[in-house]
């Protein structure tokens, strides 16, 4: 899936140029709802030290988890969003750096449809609870279903 030039303007930092906005690119290596185990624990590839205010927690969640391993299902292509809830504790500050610990929560099927739910918690660098994100998403059910999607 090619990404519209016309935001290539919206890029201002490194760790924007860095961060791939191609979902599909790599998707092999994300983690798929057969993968996933209720009540794993882990934590993301990356800290996010944060640059600039305001920041939304989604930014940061797509941005730690990384492409690879616990919590990468939810850049899965195909995936659909059937709902959030997000907290906010205490607000990011400037010079925050952000770790984030993601928790595989549950997964079942309804209707017929493979459904998963992840809770993350974002940290400070002084440990502090900043926001909680509990992350649902339908997602394909196989890597063979996944790439179905991907190719498309």
């Amino acid at each position: 899936m090619s990404v519209p030039a016309r935001l290539d303007s919206y890029i201002e930092t490194d760790k924007q140029r860095h961060f791939s906005r191609d979902f599909l690119a790599g998707w092999t290596e994300y983690e798929t709802w057969e993968q996933a185990r209720v009540g794993e624990v882990a934590p993301a590839q990356r800290t996010f030290e944060l640059l600039q205010h305001p920041i939304f927690v989604t930014t940061i969640g797509f941005y730690t988890v990384g492409e690879r391993g616990i919590g990468t299902w939810m850049r899965t292509p195909g995936a659909r969003n059937p709902g959030q809830r997000i907290e906010i504790f205490e607000p990011f500050r400037y010079g925050d750096t952000i770790t984030t610990t993601v928790t595989t929560q549950d997964k079942f099927v309804q209707r017929g449809k493979p459904y998963i739910q992840m809770l993350l918690d974002f940290r400070n660098q002084a440990d502090v609870l900043k926001a909680r994100w509990w992350c649902s998403l339908i997602l394909p059910a196989t890597r063979s279903d996944v790439a179905r999607f991907a190719n498309a």
